[in-house]
Parts: C-alpha cells; structure tokens; sequence
C-alpha cells in the first residue's frame, strides 16, 4: 500500500513538473507571437517608406525581403511550440488519467491485503479451535496459514524494496521542479520586459507612421 502511495507521489510530481514546464512554453509561445507582431508592424512601417521614397526602393524592398524571411521563421517557430504545448498538455493528461488508475489499483490492493488478512485470522481461528482433527489436516491447514504470511511477507517486501527505488527519482522530480519554478520566474520577468519593450515598439512605429502621413499629405498640399 505504501508502495502505491509512493507512486502516486511520484506520478504527481511528474504531473506538476509537466505543468511547470508548460507553463513556460506558453511564455515561450506569447513571447513568440509578440516579435512576429513586431515584424509585423515593421514590415508595414517599411511599406510606408517604400511609398514615400521611391528612391530608396532596392534597399526598403531588400529590407522588407529580411524581414519577410524572419516572419517566415517566426512563424515555424511558433508552429513548433504549438506542438510541444499540445504534447505537454497529452502528458499532463496521461498522468492524470494513470494516477486514476493508481488509485484504483490501491484500492483493490487494499481490499487484497484485507481479505488475506482475514482469511489468515480464521484460519489460525480454525486451527486453534479444532480439537479433533486429523494430523494430515492439520499440516495441511498449518501450510495454508504459512503460506498466507509468506504471501503477505512477500508483498511487504517488494513494496519496501520499491519505495526505496522510488526515493531517489522523486528526489530527482523535486530538483528538477525547483529548477522550473526558477525558469518560470526567470521567463514571467523577460515576458514582463518584453511585453514593455513591445509596447513600447508599437506606440514608436505608430509614431513613426503618423508623421509620415503627416508629411505625405504636406507634400500633396
């Protein structure tokens, strides 16, 4: 039974390792999508140049050519993430759906160990209160009652033997959660800076695109 509680430890700190860790890709994710906004808005930005210098036109469409490519690439970037969140979130959901299971496996085994239990006590019950039995029946009925405690030794055994296997890669789980949490906080910061510098970026370029509406229309007037 204790062995079933350690795996269940163990399959929750998977579960929550997973968590931690897609939680970071959905970061990831929105940090993704927030500089291929930027390309975005500078590719549009280059457009109004393009437009207002067509002296300048093989350097601008050059220019809007690199950042076509990097939007190219931010978008395959942004593919792949999608699919390591979709896989993470799988993960998530087989540990659930195993941990489901564990629980219910516990429950047969404690049923198990009980009814073993009880059928131990009846027969040493039986065999403390049968005066009048043969010595054939009553070797046999000392056999059944030892090998009841062998099974039930046996079982103890395996699951000491099994939690003691298990102590080290939940320990291994916990280092490696700690080290996601600080990830977490690391990656929340920069989205934080980002989202900032992004904002930041779009209020410039609207600026930028302002003034030159500004001066095309000074010129047709």
């Amino acid at each position: 039974i204790e062995e079933e509680k350690k795996k269940n430890q163990q399959l929750l700190e998977e579960q929550r390792f997973l968590q931690t860790n897609l939680q970071i890709q959905e970061l990831e994710l929105l940090n993704l999508k927030g500089e291929k906004e930027n390309l975005e808005n500078l590719l549009k930005q280059k457009e109004i140049f393009i437009t207002n210098k067509p002296e300048e036109k093989e350097t601008l469409t050059r220019e809007m050519n690199e950042i076509k490519n990097q939007l190219t690439a931010q978008e395959t970037l942004i593919e792949t993430k999608n699919h390591e969140i979709k896989k993470g979130q799988e993960q998530i959901q087989l540990l659930i759906n195993q941990l489901k299971v564990k629980e219910e496996n516990l429950e047969t085994l404690q049923k198990e160990i009980h009814n073993k239990e009880e059928l131990l006590k009846t027969k040493e019950k039986e065999l403390e209160e049968t005066k009048n039995i043969s010595s054939q029946a009553k070797t046999t009925l000392t056999e059944e009652i030892t090998a009841l405690k062998e099974d039930i030794n046996q079982k103890q055994i395996h699951f000491d033997i099994q939690l003691l296997l298990k102590d080290e890669h939940i320990q291994t789980l916990e280092e490696h959660n700690l080290r996601l949490q600080q990830e977490l906080t690391t990656k929340q910061e920069e989205t934080k800076s980002l989202r900032t510098q992004h904002e930041k970026t779009l209020a410039e370029i609207q600026k930028q695109i302002e003034n030159y509406q500004t001066q095309v229309t000074e010129l047709e007037q």
